[in-house]
């Protein structure tokens, strides 16, 4: 709980403490005033009858002196006159203070039926709140997280509509990725178009005389609305930004009070999202990491190795092919000898990105290390898989390549291709095969492309995993295997 809240439980529990000694307060008071009507009320009652009695024996006495006659003193009226008299004044007084009694019965229950209320409406949201933390620390993704924020966020923050925006890359627009009960989202924001990131601060438009409409709020919408930034460990990563109606939910006192509820629960909420963010991000960026080639941006050895036994399985179960490119750089030693190794890397970095632009999408290119790169192709036989190799060296052929002021010679690749299930069932012995037909594309001249045909069709390749010839030993095209020649020899 933040330091916020608790001076907030504080404030109430205070304010609890003060109710209760003020209804304690009036319980004696109340006490004490029933004590002091009845003993005002005997003396009503006495006095009354007192004065009563001493004027008729008055009377009696001057009745007797005159007349000489007997007298009897007949009291009972009198005090029954007063009898009545102390009673009604009794009964008004209790009936006013039983009015004034139920009258502060009813706000006490009043009272009592708000803080009900309100501690329920406590207990949900922490629940939710807690509920969704659960769900964000759990998210494998952007997309996953944001889809969850708003469904929560409806829950939540039912009265307003809202939409989330996050930071691109670049860091020069904000991307709209979520919104909720029909709030208007663009693709895009720029940071200077919201007043709560150009503040650093929450902003709320309509709590002060003078207010002033965000610029990514519609023009249309005069109605109140609030942006609320998105920080991650001293970063503001993104921006929440909601807007309130203008119907009797939101206008009043208690609309003002609603509205404020729901800033605080967005605040609260934009702590949690915020986080969730991070994490996400960083994991992102580790496993990115971890399953790209620093120099070229390529995948590296790990995931190729990962998805090719992922796109054999799926190959197996739907009875489609899956062929793999072994491509190496020619004579790649000639260049980081020639012309330095920051020529040679500049090299590496061009033949990457020529293969990520030539490749389709679902395509996975990959660097397996030095000047070898291995090309997935799922769902392609092996006439696909020559077809996109011949593309592939007639690409290379007019790429040019410029270091300092100098343009670098002519890069040159040799392909070998070996197809799922003709020349293996299992990932390793797709990639022996490939780079089988690799060698022998070396020993052929390089600049080429070299095929192992399927193992039924008879071509007498050698099995995956036999024997390795030596040096120089050549076969017809199809059934000579050449050792791999040493890194950087080209």
């Amino acid at each position: 709980m933040t330091s916020q809240g608790i001076v907030r439980e504080t404030q109430a529990t205070s304010e609890d403490i003060g109710q209760s000694l003020q209804e304690s307060d009036y319980q004696n008071s109340r006490s004490w005033r029933h004590h002091l009507d009845s003993f005002v009320a005997l003396a009503i009652f006495l006095t009354i009858g007192g004065l009563l009695i001493v004027t008729e024996a008055e009377e009696s006495w001057h009745s007797y002196a005159a007349n000489h006659e007997t007298w009897e003193l007949d009291e009972l009226p009198s005090l029954f006159a007063a009898a009545c008299l102390a009673l009604l004044w009794l009964f008004l007084r209790r009936g006013g203070e039983r009015t004034v009694a139920n009258e502060r019965l009813k706000q006490a229950y009043a009272r009592q039926q708000d803080a009900m209320e309100s501690e329920r409406r406590r207990n949900m949201e922490a629940r939710v709140i807690g509920e969704l933390n659960e769900w964000i620390q759990t998210c494998k993704s952007l997309n996953e997280l944001f889809e969850i924020i708003e469904g929560y966020f409806t829950k939540l923050l039912p009265l307003c509509k809202g939409s989330i925006y996050v930071y691109s890359n670049s860091r020069d627009v904000l991307d709209g990725v979520c919104s909720w009960n029909g709030a208007p989202l663009s693709a895009t924001i720029a940071p200077d178009e919201c007043w709560a990131l150009r503040r650093g601060r929450t902003y709320v438009r309509g709590e002060n005389a003078i207010n002033f409409t965000c610029p990514h709020v519609r023009s249309e919408d005069t109605v109140p609305h609030c942006c609320i930034p998105i920080v991650a460990h001293g970063e503001t990563v993104g921006l929440i930004s909601l807007q309130f109606g203008d119907d009797a939910a939101h206008s009043g006192a208690a609309g003002h009070a609603t509205m404020e509820r729901e800033i605080r629960m967005a605040v609260l909420c934009a702590e949690h999202i915020s986080l969730g963010i991070a994490n996400v991000r960083l994991r992102d960026q580790l496993r990115d990491q971890s399953i790209r080639d620093a120099l070229t941006g390529l995948y590296n050895r790990r995931y190729m190795l990962e998805t090719l036994r992922r796109e054999v399985s799926r190959a197996h179960r739907n009875g489609r092919a899956i062929s793999l490119l072994s491509l190496d750089i020619d004579h790649f030693k000639r260049f980081n000898d020639n012309h330095g190794h920051d020529a040679g890397d500049m090299v590496l970095r061009c033949v990457g990105e020529q293969l990520t632009a030539e490749c389709r999408g679902e395509d996975v290119v990959c660097r397996m290390g030095g000047e070898e790169f291995v090309v997935i192709l799922p769902e392609t036989g092996l006439d696909g898989a020559r077809m996109k190799a011949d593309h592939l060296l007639k690409s290379f052929e007019s790429l040019a390549v410029r270091y300092g002021d100098e343009t670098l010679p002519r890069i040159t690749v040799s392909i070998g291709i070996a197809t799922y299930p003709g020349n293996g069932s299992y990932p390793q012995e797709l990639l022996k095969a490939a780079d089988h037909c690799l060698y022998r594309a070396k020993a052929n001249g390089r600049n080429r492309v070299e095929f192992a045909p399927p193992a039924n069709s008879g071509g007498g390749q050698a099995a995956p995993g036999g024997p390795v010839p030596d040096d120089g030993a050549v076969a017809d095209a199809g059934t000579a295997v050449f050792p791999r020649a040493v890194a950087g020899g080209g």
